[in-house]
């Protein structure tokens, strides 16, 4: 009944609690807990319907790569924090689980309301990731704190539409009594709250005013870190990312069909006739993405 009713509570599930159970009860209960996946947390998050938005963190907790790319499932997610100690298990955040995240939302629309992505303390994670980042319709803020990506990569970030910054740009967005202080529960809806402003160049201002009147859900899995305050407008505790552009990547060059140079081709033969093709266009329009609404 004890390691019942602490799976029941497991979010509440801590050190200094599992000192109180009986040994052979607490072995059973951490082998229990071992076996849950990330996605048994997250599905009750999701709302397909889009009736809130979910902000979720994730600190101090060791879980599947698998288990971070299907974060994509989570559909209504709005902000994402990839806090410290979150291990894969053998390191953190790599760009090869962002490159994932990016061909889901190309190719299945996901994370289609997602419009602010914070990392703490990821130090595996490099500036590559900036060319996957146009994939993401809504995503606008990037937050990072004691990453391995920051300042130094303002200029490459540029030529993938986004402009270094400080939190100084989220002031506004910030509580009155703040006063440069906030916690990062404060800071993630300030960093929402600034990147409708991009977003309604993707998602139309109507889009945006509707997603900002949903209630938004925090959910936070592992070490609390939410109420712990940082100066979010100096340059060493925060440093951001802004959106400020669309990138569209190059057009992938044919190789085999480029064509040869001339004094390679026999002359003898006389040359090929080039046969007419015709080429469909594509356009990428994204639907209503609040359809559902109320139902």
């Amino acid at each position: 009944m004890a390691a019942r009713s602490a799976l029941l509570n497991s979010f509440s599930v801590t050190p200094e609690s599992l000192e109180t159970l009986p040994w052979r009860v607490g072995q059973l209960l951490w082998r229990r807990l071992r076996l849950r996946t990330l996605e048994s947390y997250i599905k009750p998050l999701v709302s397909a319907s889009f009736q809130w938005i979910t902000f979720l963190t994730l600190s101090h907790v060791t879980i599947s790569r698998r288990d971070l790319i299907n974060l994509s499932a989570l559909v209504n997610l709005g902000a994402l924090t990839i806090g410290r100690g979150v291990l894969t298990p053998d390191v953190g955040l790599e760009d090869v689980v962002v490159r994932a995240w990016a061909r889901a939302a190309a190719e299945a629309e996901l994370f289609s309301l997602l419009r602010v992505l914070n990392l703490r303390n990821q130090k595996d994670v490099t500036a590559r990731v900036f060319q996957y980042l146009h994939d993401f319709p809504s995503l606008s803020i990037i937050g990072l704190d004691d990453c391995s990506i920051g300042v130094k990569n303002k200029q490459i970030a540029r030529s993938f539409g986004w402009r270094y910054t400080t939190g100084k740009m989220l002031n506004e967005h910030l509580p009155d009594s703040s006063e440069g202080n906030a916690t990062w529960d404060s800071v993630t809806h300030a960093g929402f709250s600034a990147g409708g402003a991009y977003s309604i160049d993707t998602v139309t201002a109507e889009g945006v005013e509707a997603v900002n009147a949903l209630p938004m859900l925090h959910f936070a899995l592992g070490a609390a870190i939410s109420y712990v305050e940082l100066n979010a407008s100096g340059n060493y505790k925060l440093q951001c990312f802004e959106r400020v552009a669309k990138w569209t990547p190059p057009p992938v060059s044919n190789v085999e069909g480029q064509k040869r140079p001339m004094a390679a081709v026999d002359k003898s033969m006389g040359l090929p006739r080039k046969k007419p093709m015709l080429r469909a266009s594509k356009k990428q329009i994204m639907g209503d993405l609040l359809i559902g609404f109320g139902t």
